[in-house]
């Protein structure tokens, strides 16, 4: 077992929401934190991490896991939430891009007066072949997932736990990894549209609940969370969603924000 605990701090997508109608599942883009005393993974940096600065003041060793780049998932770095005296590695597959230059420009006038100098960026692909050890016993596998752009799907295996995240994910014409999720305890996976939206959005990077569930049931997982929510949903509308998920597997959940999860 370890000691990690998985925070939930922005599970919407695209871009984040405000109002009463929005509490119960949040209105923060993409952010989860794994931590225990002094180590956090943080998967991509959307608005939610404006929320983690106290989270992460413990922490001597913080490394990011970023699934791309678009705004949703970077925006959260405009606010300076890691202390000064720690480097903050920031592993993605994203060197045809330029680089962590490219997150750098959001922090440089004319758009932002704030700077950091402790971003430290690793290419995993080039330079490591797509396989990560952030600790001994911490590893994390790089997969090609179906997205405009670019995205990852990101596993990382730890004693007691291994979990896959596969944000910004579109199921067609593209077979899911095996190795990413095969004996996964947490399957993450990109639910933004429902099955009878996805005919409008095809192409746009996305998939539906129903189709990760069919990965769910196919590899046994036990835990699935449901992410990357439509801006659209409210929390009436999330919950009925979630329901008529659950009569179909009942392991899957919506992620809300605000939740704790022990590892």
């Amino acid at each position: 077992m370890n000691d990690y605990k998985m925070y939930i701090l922005g599970a919407r997508g695209s871009h984040s929401v405000s109002g009463v109608q929005f509490t119960e599942f949040g209105g923060d883009t993409s952010c989860y934190i794994l931590k225990n005393k002094t180590h956090a993974i943080i998967l991509d940096c959307g608005t939610g991490l404006y929320n983690a600065q106290e989270l992460l003041q413990d922490c001597t060793q913080v490394d990011i896991l970023l699934s791309h780049l678009h705004y949703d998932h970077v925006i959260g770095v405009l606010r300076p939430v890691f202390r000064k005296d720690v480097i903050v590695n920031v592993y993605a597959e994203f060197t045809e891009f330029g680089g962590i230059d490219v997150v750098k420009k959001l922090l440089q006038p004319p758009f932002w007066p704030v700077r950091y100098g402790n971003l430290h960026h690793v290419d995993v692909q080039s330079e490591h072949g797509g396989v990560i050890f952030l600790q001994e016993d911490v590893k994390v596998s790089w997969f090609a997932g179906n997205h405009p752009n670019y995205a990852s799907i990101i596993r990382i295996d730890m004693p007691g736990c291994s979990l896959c995240y596969a944000t910004d994910y579109e199921h067609s014409n593209f077979v899911f990894p095996k190795e990413a999720v095969e004996g996964c305890s947490i399957f993450m996976y990109d639910g933004m549209y429902l099955q009878e939206e996805y005919a409008a959005h095809k192409g746009w990077g996305h998939s539906t609940w129903l189709e990760g569930c069919k990965i769910g049931k196919e590899y046994g997982v036990p835990n699935m969370f449901i992410i990357h929510h439509n801006p659209t949903k409210t929390d009436e509308e999330l919950n009925k969603i979630e329901e008529e998920a659950k009569s179909s597997y009942p392991n899957v959940w919506f992620a809300r924000q605000g939740t704790e999860i022990k590892l």
